[in-house]
């Protein structure tokens, strides 16, 4: 077995590239475990990265940066417990014209639905701006016409959600609320850290419970 150890004198970058290494190996080796053991097995997954996730953000957790890098392999783990199978962080997508557009969770487990999740780590006195929410928006459209064009995702049910650590401004909440009336096309989610905490509560994933509560969420019983 493959022990990873956070040093203080680790830089940011090395810290991060360490994660997803780490993080990346625990997911192949819980799928390896499918069917026999493979519940145990992913919770013993869990435990373990968010043991070291939790290392690292006592260490390096300060930095927005870091927080928001943290945040989205945490909203990884939540994921894959809810759908075990294919499941990207940092997924770069690209349209037949160029444009460009990063998925920081790509869950396509399903067979006839794919999740996106754009993750924000914020602290709690930094709302998500209606202008994020645009700029989501225009990613949206990007990812969309990705998804159109590949053979494996065009006929499949698409879900955009936004989890945040922190909250919305009443601006940003109204307009998200807005698009969702009147989007067919796909589906348009969101939840703020208390909602996260919640959901990741009900699906009984103590340790990430613990790791909210201590790094982000701190005020949610």
């Amino acid at each position: 077995m493959r022990h990873f150890f956070i040093s203080p004198t680790i830089a940011p970058s090395s810290t991060v590239f360490l994660l997803e290494h780490c993080f990346n190996l625990r997911l192949e080796h819980a799928r390896c475990q499918r069917p026999k053991g493979f519940e145990s097995a992913r919770t013993k997954s869990s435990d373990e990265i968010l043991d070291l996730v939790s290392r690292v953000a006592k260490i390096e957790g300060k930095a927005n940066n870091i927080r928001g890098q943290l945040f989205e392999f945490i909203v990884g783990h939540i994921v894959f417990h809810m759908n075990p199978g294919l499941l990207e962080l940092g997924k770069v997508v690209c349209t037949d014209d160029g444009k460009k557009a990063e998925i920081d969770v790509f869950s396509g487990a399903g067979f006839e639905k794919i999740d996106f999740y754009e993750c924000k780590g914020y602290s709690q006195s930094s709302k998500i701006s209606l202008t994020e929410i645009e700029t989501w928006f225009n990613k949206i459209s990007i990812i969309y016409a990705w998804c159109k064009r590949n053979p494996d995702h065009a006929n499949k049910s698409l879900v955009f959600n936004f989890w945040t650590a922190s909250d919305f401004e009443a601006d940003a909440k109204v307009r998200l609320e807005e698009r969702q009336k009147i989007t067919q096309k796909y589906k348009i989610c969101w939840k703020n850290g208390t909602e996260v905490i919640e959901f990741a509560k009900n699906k009984r994933l103590e340790s990430i419970v613990k790791v909210l509560r201590e790094h982000y969420v701190k005020d949610v019983i």
